[in-house]
């Protein structure tokens, strides 16, 4: 009786177990499915968004067009909306993919960076190599920007050497 009994239970454990499995299994497919899609999506439209800022900016280059504030408003809105998306797939690509890091020039990066936002006028004391990933350092760098654009009104944020920063920190 006892061995029917632990045969039966036995066998509800692992089909049970085999069950959670093939759910999990399921599961895993059907989030993989998402990301690509999520992926894909946010780089075709980033595409497209690309294409749009760049056709404002040539507008915003005819002298008639300089002090239209509709057209300014728009390149600020663009280049918003693109860090979000550049966010966006650095989050759906996240789990699949590892940082890389390597020496990356900061000056050559925030002087790239930094011409997407024409309004600020960035300053960068010093020069340093840094180590890290490269489109870490960007992503981080866009939003310090926007941000500063944005939200702190910003008209000019000064990028610190991390070695002069650590010297006057006194470390």
């Amino acid at each position: 009786m006892f061995f029917w009994e632990g045969s039966f239970l036995l066998g509800f454990v692992l089909l049970g177990g085999a069950g959670l499995f093939w759910s999990i299994y399921l599961d895993e497919k059907r989030n993989e499915e998402i990301r690509r899609f999520f992926s894909t999506f946010t780089h075709e439209l980033k595409t497209s968004l690309t294409s749009l800022r760049l056709q404002a900016e040539i507008l915003e280059e005819d002298p008639r067009n300089r002090e239209n504030e509709n057209l300014r408003r728009l390149l600020r809105d663009v280049v918003r909306l693109e860090l979000q998306l550049e966010n966006a797939l650095v989050l759906a690509q996240a789990e699949n993919s590892r940082l890389f890091l390597e020496e990356i020039p900061l000056g050559k990066t925030v002087q790239v960076i930094s011409a997407h936002w024409p309004q600020l006028s960035v300053a960068l004391e010093g020069d340093a190599r840094v180590r890290a990933d490269q489109r870490a350092l960007e992503c981080i760098l866009k939003n310090l920007f926007q941000n500063a654009s944005v939200h702190g009104q910003a008209t000019g944020p000064a990028v610190p050497n991390p070695l002069v920063a650590t010297a006057r920190a006194g470390l």
